[in-house]
């Protein structure tokens, strides 16, 4: 074995060390993939940037703008009285109703803006069925993944498996290659949720917001100052910090005139009105002075309190000021509204919110007034959004000259992919532009729309799969498992072990980091056993899209993880057991659906 095999196992394992700690951004991690690859001269420049302009990275490209012209026409929000009617019915027919609509969708539609569109419609149509949203975010995500692993298009990872095929000379995946499994894993899986999802997936209880308040540090409130006899100075310092209650004042008010960041020796006069923030309990014990006390009148407060509204944000993978700390994103300044708290990875934090990283699926609780909600609204509705409001969602109405214009597009370029009319990138390029010039959806949306951490990663994940080929490791561990499996036991193991493996790494690290790793293995086993690669390849793929034991090695997992208030050990009490399942089912089945 060379240095460069050694080099290029040293990459593989520190990054899938950084994955693991989420300390470094997945889109980093992927350049220095990329970078250290190149440098050190396992591959060449452009084998290294040769990723970006795979036909299978366009490809996702592409259907992300595709699904945001769908997604752009309120189409969601549409059917949200349909989804209503559901969740009031039986366990069984609610779950069945988001198999289809939200199963459906997902097949032909990026199914991370799905549910990410999804997760406000079914908490606010379970808030009025009175039943915990808890009970269907998790099969909400589930059987989008259902959906996503049953076409070519319905995932990044089934795109990526398929042009690593087609870059080793095995040519790509048809369209609906994987579809007659991905309808048994779906009908299994729904049958599953069904039966035991009541059962094993837990139902959370809502914060109620008199728990907010007693927890929150943050809050913003204004207060109005009348002289008193002091002894002192009526300074910021001196009349707030007496008994230890110091609190942020942002802003003094005085007759025309206002203060931003007053100093702590700034002079107070009657009738200064102050906005404060800080710990509620200590905003409880100022208020007991003489000469503080809340403004009650509507035309003096920025948040009057006959406006307050405390509103949650759920935010989206492709959001602008993820992996950004609060502090540095001015939110207040931007959209007009107060952070109070952040639900993350199953954990509830109110203090030291500055310094927080945020992070995709994460929930906001803010506090705004009235103008601050319409332009939260606004931002929603341009396109682009950096969130969605969560359980606050007003419907937008559905324009259904659009839909059919982005719905007959999207089947438009099913159909020449199927019938090879043009290849499946070219089909999906040609879509955006004909969405562009009839104005369905701008081309700042279709930038906006564009996960580009997915891209870069699976840029990444392509540079490494070169540099495993052109090393050796490939051939290496692929004959390691040939050697101790394949002339063991046969093809058959061989497909359940390459699942068994993709399917746990999967749960660790990225879905499409995982299948990297794997397919070009899988093609350097299937040589040297003398079979088909397709079996082993569609194993994988199959694999690295059905990740259910864990909240953070699928994006829609991710995206309920917070939303749902679940805990990381509710993942794994309804996921493990279906992973399982599905383990077997694919052990017994693709064999036969795709012979060696």
């Amino acid at each position: 074995m060379g240095i460069d095999a050694y080099i290029t196992l040293g990459v593989m394992l520190l990054a899938m060390i950084l994955f693991i700690s989420e300390r470094v951004s997945v889109d980093v991690i992927s350049l220095g993939i990329i970078v250290v690859l190149v440098f050190s001269g396992v591959i060449s420049t452009e084998q290294g940037v040769h990723g970006f302009a795979n036909e299978a990275v366009l490809t996702v490209m592409a259907m992300f703008v595709l699904s945001a012209a769908i997604i752009k026409t309120n189409v969601i929000e549409g059917i949200s009285p349909a989804i209503t009617r559901f969740l009031k019915k039986s366990y069984g027919v609610s779950i069945s109703g988001l198999a289809i609509l939200v199963g459906t969708m997902s097949a032909f539609v990026n199914n991370t803006p799905v549910v990410a569109t999804f997760i406000p419609v079914i908490s606010k149509s379970a808030k009025k069925a009175g039943i915990s949203p808890s009970r269907f975010l998790i099969p909400l995500s589930f059987v989008a993944m259902f959906g996503g692993m049953s076409t070519l298009i319905g995932t990044s990872t089934n795109l990526l498996v398929s042009g690593i095929s087609a870059e080793n000379g095995l040519g790509e995946f048809s369209m609906f290659l994987l579809t007659p499994l991905g309808m048994v894993f779906s009908f299994v899986g729904v049958v599953y949720l069904i039966l035991f999802g009541k059962k094993l997936i837990p139902e959370r209880e809502e914060l109620a917001e008199d728990t907010y308040q007693n927890k929150i540090d943050n809050f913003l409130t204004e207060i109005r100052y009348t002289a008193a006899a002091i002894d002192e100075k009526p300074t910021i310092e001196n009349v707030f910090n007496r008994e230890n209650n110091y609190l942020e004042i942002l802003s003094i008010k005085r007759d025309s005139n206002e203060t931003e960041a007053p100093q702590t020796d700034f002079e107070l006069e009657e009738g200064d009105v102050l906005l404060v923030k800080g710990d509620m309990e200590k905003i409880r014990r100022i208020l007991k002075s003489d000469n503080l006390y809340i403004v009650n009148r509507f035309t003096e407060k920025k948040f009057p309190n006959e406006a307050t509204k405390l509103i949650e944000l759920i935010l989206q993978s492709n959001s602008d000021i993820l992996r950004k700390k609060i502090k540095d994103i001015e939110f207040y300044k931007r959209f007009t509204a107060n952070i109070l708290a952040i639900r993350q990875r199953g954990e509830l934090k109110f203090k030291n919110l500055d310094d927080i990283v945020l992070k995709s699926g994460d929930v906001l609780l803010v506090q705004t007034d009235e103008k601050g909600y319409t332009s939260l609204m606004e931002h929603q509705k341009a396109g682009g959004s950096p969130f969605l409001i969560f359980k606050e969602t007003q419907m937008g109405k559905l324009e259904i000259k659009n839909l059919v214009i982005a719905s007959l597009t999207i089947l438009s370029v099913i159909f020449c992919a199927t019938l090879g009319i043009v290849s499946i990138v070219m089909a999906g390029l040609a879509g955006i532009v004909f969405l562009a010039v009839t104005k369905v959806i701008t081309m700042e949306d279709a930038y906006k729309s564009v996960d580009w951490q997915v891209i870069f990663l699976l840029a990444g994940a392509l540079s490494l799969e070169k540099a495993m080929n052109e090393s050796g490791v490939s051939e290496l561990i692929g004959r390691l498992m040939v050697e101790h499996i394949g002339s063991e036991y046969g093809p058959y193991v061989v497909v359940s072990v390459l699942y068994f493996l993709t399917s746990l790494l999967t749960g660790i690290i990225s879905n499409n980091a995982a299948a990297a790793l794997f397919a070009p293995i899988a093609i350097a086993i299937s040589q040297g056993l003398n079979v088909s690669a397709t079996p082993l390849l569609v194993a994988i793929a199959f694999a690295g899209s059905a990740s259910f034991y864990s909240p953070i090695g699928y994006q829609t997992n991710t995206m309920v993880y917070s939303a749902g208030n679940y805990r990381f050990r509710d993942f794994t009490l309804i996921g493990l057991p279906l992973n399982i399942i599905f383990w077997i089912i694919a052990t017994i089945l693709i064999p036969k659906f795709y012979p060696f």
